[in-house]
């Protein structure tokens, strides 16, 4: 999936140099020698091309060119009409949002943003996580969800867990054994024709609900099951409407911060579901 990056970071300012790279820089003096030579020559923000508030809103209305259509071919429609970089402009309390096309862009905001980087997250996860059940979550967004310096000391925690080699090995065997009961649900599947049926996304979501557990949770779910039991055939529903309605609140245009949709106070009791 593509990551969408923040257009506005205090203290720093958005360019890009020829027609796709993106660069986040301090908007202080910076040693010569630590300069990027695209810099010299890169516009400012004002010429990423982007769509008017109001064309934007016209093309997700029945009938637009954006109605109805899945993420994947929401970013391709954007890219055919506007190129490989694109303002998403902000709108009903959202920021800016740009978004490149070349994956070379990402290698060098990452290597220049710091070490306290500023990437859009899920506005509607935060919003849970500190307004609907901080007792649980205790502040804290996630390594999805959190910016800036909270997310730096987020991840310093966990660095030294999830990236030691001795932590990966504890889990090979038990991600191994989940990928191998999945390849024979594949064998079962597929017909005289060795094709798989139209429904296999559910699978698809399903093995990958069963290796999160392992990671997560270091227990199976059972949801590769055949006969699956109440409880894991809800959190698999609950996960696919999870993925739903995000992409309708915090990637469609959607009023929910200045008004509680359904869809928003449906996302909050799923939510609270797979909370509890």
């Amino acid at each position: 999936m593509l990551r969408s990056l923040v257009a506005y970071k205090p203290g720093c300012s958005v360019a890009f140099a020829g027609p796709v790279a993106v660069r986040w820089r301090s908007v202080q003096a910076q040693p010569a020698s630590d300069v990027d030579p695209e810099w010299a020559n890169a516009l400012p923000y004002e010429k990423i091309p982007r769509p008017g508030v109001l064309k934007m809103l016209r093309g997700f209305a029945p009938g637009g060119r954006y109605y109805d259509v899945n993420i994947m071919e929401l970013h391709r429609r954007f890219r055919a009409d506007y190129g490989n970089l694109v303002i998403f402009p902000g709108a009903f309390g959202r920021k800016d949002t740009v978004v490149s096309y070349s994956p070379d862009d990402y290698q060098k905001l990452f290597r220049s943003e710091g070490p306290w980087p500023n990437r859009r997250g899920l506005d509607t996860f935060m919003h849970y996580r500190n307004e609907v059940r901080p007792d649980v979550f205790k502040g804290m967004g996630g390594l999805v969800n959190e910016q800036g310096e909270n997310w730096h000391h987020f991840r310093t925690i966990v660095n030294p867990v999830m990236l030691q080699p001795k932590t990966v090995r504890l889990y090979v065997d038990k991600l191994d054994e989940v990928s191998r009961d999945f390849m024979g649900i594949i064998r079962n599947l597929r017909d005289d024709k060795n094709e798989l049926p139209g429904d296999f996304n559910q699978w698809l979501n399903r093995w990958a609900l069963e290796m999160i557990g392992v990671l997560a949770l270091d227990t199976r779910f059972g949801v590769l099951e055949k006969d699956i039991s109440q409880d894991s055939s809800d959190m698999i529903k609950y996960v696919r409407e999870v993925f739903e309605l995000t992409y309708q609140l915090d990637v469609l245009p959607s009023v929910w911060k200045y008004y509680k949709t359904p869809a928003f106070k449906r996302l909050m009791n799923v939510l609270d579901e797979l909370t509890r």
